[in-house]
């Protein structure tokens, strides 16, 4: 109750402070290595022995390694998967 009693005292340094902090999300947010608003502008997943590891050649081979190893039905729950959950 103590609590309460104190931030009722300073309400508007803790409204403050929160406004604050939310500014300063906004503002990594914006400055971030990602584009604005979090898009993505590289399409790059990571990288392997300094290779460089594009995410279109990797799901081309994903799609390769499914049509090598599994039935049609399989296949195409994995390729379901694949677009429902990346």
């Amino acid at each position: 109750m103590a609590l309460i009693g104190k931030i009722r005292k300073n309400f508007w340094f803790v409204l403050l402070l929160l406004g604050l902090a939310l500014a300063a999300f906004i503002m990594m947010d914006m400055t971030g290595s990602s584009g604005p608003g979090g898009a993505v502008t590289s399409m790059t997943m990571g990288n392997v022995d300094g290779q460089k590891i594009n995410y279109q050649d990797f799901s081309r081979l994903i799609i390769e390694m499914q049509v090598q190893t599994f039935s049609k039905k399989e296949r195409q729950f994995g390729i379901f998967m694949l677009k429902t959950h990346w």
